[in-house]
């Protein structure tokens, strides 16, 4: 049986060679977004309907909806 657990957006991480700034990614280590399937988003959908494709490196889009949450409430948990 897989540990892989999902989330309900983007993983939000801090890098251990830089501290201090934090980066979404659709999948991080054993966490990956419910939104992601292979290598596509299916909840963002493309002008053609389908899903979009992610980068290689798996950082969140920009376009996607929940990132931007994901950050931010990443940030308030540190305060």
């Amino acid at each position: 049986m897989s540990d892989f657990q999902q989330t309900f957006g983007p993983v939000v991480i801090e890098f251990d060679d830089d501290p201090g700034k934090l980066v979404a990614k659709c999948q991080s280590g054993r966490f990956g977004c419910k939104g992601r399937v292979h290598t596509s988003c299916v909840w963002n959908r493309g002008e053609d309907g389908g899903a979009r494709a992610l980068p290689n490196d798996m950082t969140t889009p920009d376009w996607c909806q929940y990132k931007a949450n994901a950050l931010s409430d990443a940030e308030e948990m540190r305060e």
